[in-house]
């Protein structure tokens, strides 16, 4: 008996929360540019590894 997959291949998530889940990179793009409008710290995985990250080094003083 075959099981067939499951295929998220995009996630955006936010502080361990996800923001996006799904197969379609268009609707990922979209989820991506307005979360990051609004200045939320994202990181978009596909196929499980890291993709995108929108997090900016930190500067020590």
């Amino acid at each position: 008996m075959k099981f067939k997959a499951e295929r998220r291949t995009h996630q955006i998530i936010c502080n361990d929360y996800p923001l996006y889940e799904g197969e379609s990179y268009q609707d990922a793009l979209q989820e991506w540019i307005k979360s990051n409008e609004e200045g939320l710290s994202l990181d978009w995985y596909y196929k499980g590894n890291l993709y995108r990250s929108s997090k900016r080094p930190v500067a020590v003083a």
